[in-house]
């Protein structure tokens, strides 16, 4: 089944591209059995293809661009902070993925190169955790627990200047 097709200009060429539907794939994906479903499907060279049509009409300017945007469409920010490159610190590695191949094929066929990719996934991976709120939810909580070490240290001042000031009176 055909969606759509896309036309692309380049150095004077049109590049004409069908893309097939990749609904199947249910993205974006938001749990490690969904993942392993996608990798699955990915395994097959016909799949493969169609990923790779569909990751290419995604688009960007720069390198960082055009990953950002895949991998946004991609996985949900709460897999992916689950998920690193290497798959260190029991989260899931990327960097033998069918996913992250298809990232990276893509990519090159925009004219990015391959350690430019890899760069560029690990750094979203990396910086997952700070999307949708994740930054601001951290600056609130370090903020709660500094007033409440606040509080505990006022706490404890008072209790020792009046457990001094009644040993002084009694003297």
């Amino acid at each position: 089944m055909w969606y759509g097709m896309l036309v692309f200009r380049t150095s004077g060429f049109c590049k004409i591209i069908q893309v097939s539907s990749v609904e199947h794939f249910n993205l974006p994906i938001d749990s490690f059995e969904d993942f392993d479903r996608v990798e699955s499907l990915l395994a097959e060279k016909s799949q493969a293809h169609v990923f790779i049509s569909y990751l290419e009409t995604i688009g960007g300017i720069t390198a960082k661009d055009v990953i950002s945007m895949m991998l946004s469409k991609l996985l949900t920010c709460e897999l992916a902070t689950n998920c690193n490159w290497m798959g260190k610190g029991h989260k899931t590695g990327m960097h033998s993925s069918q996913l992250a191949k298809a990232v990276i094929d893509a990519a090159k066929k925009s004219g990015i190169k391959e350690a430019e990719s890899i760069c560029e996934i690990k750094k979203w991976l990396k910086n997952a955790s700070d999307r949708e709120g994740g930054r601001l939810k951290r600056m609130k909580n370090k903020m709660d627990k500094e007033r409440k070490d606040e509080a505990t240290r006022r706490q404890l001042y008072f209790m020792n200047f009046d457990s001094s000031s009644t040993s002084d009176d009694s003297g």
